[in-house]
């Protein structure tokens, strides 16, 4: 079990998880902007990954190897993941876009990123458009 607790001879060692924190207040209180490429910074309608935030945990809980090097330190954080939704939900570009909190965390957050499914594409007036989106993974350790 990668969440769970894990022993190596005799040592238990710490329980490791990750959090989802899904953005809502800040983006809808953003005005609607486009950029060069077409992309929004929001929607009306913000994108989504299938089956809403409980399933993008589970997705990232079921697919996170927390680092041993963070684990065996406490290391905890937020990696901020800035992407693009496409408006068929296809996401591409992401990039780590937070204060490095490191001993791995940023490299496993993108290695379990790059392997989510499309995502349902954000709206404006019932419309699909492209929009730019930032996902805060969020690394805790507890005893």
């Amino acid at each position: 079990d990668r969440v769970g607790m894990k022993k190596v001879g005799d040592k238990k060692m710490k329980k490791a998880k990750v959090m989802i924190e899904m953005p809502t207040a800040k983006y809808s209180a953003r005005k609607l902007e486009m950029d060069k490429q077409g992309y929004y910074n929001t929607a009306e309608v913000l994108p989504s990954y299938p089956g809403g935030q409980n399933a993008l945990e589970n997705f990232f809980n079921n697919n996170i190897e927390y680092p041993q090097q963070a684990t065996d330190n406490g290391t905890e954080g937020v990696v901020n993941i800035s992407f693009f939704v496409d408006e068929n939900g296809k996401i591409t570009s992401p990039e780590v876009v937070s204060k490095k909190v490191g001993n791995g965390v940023e490299e496993e957050a993108m290695r379990v990123f790059n392997k989510m499914p499309s995502w349902t594409a954000g709206q404006i007036k019932g419309k699909n458009i492209k929009t730019q989106f930032s996902l805060p993974v969020r690394f805790q350790v507890s005893q």
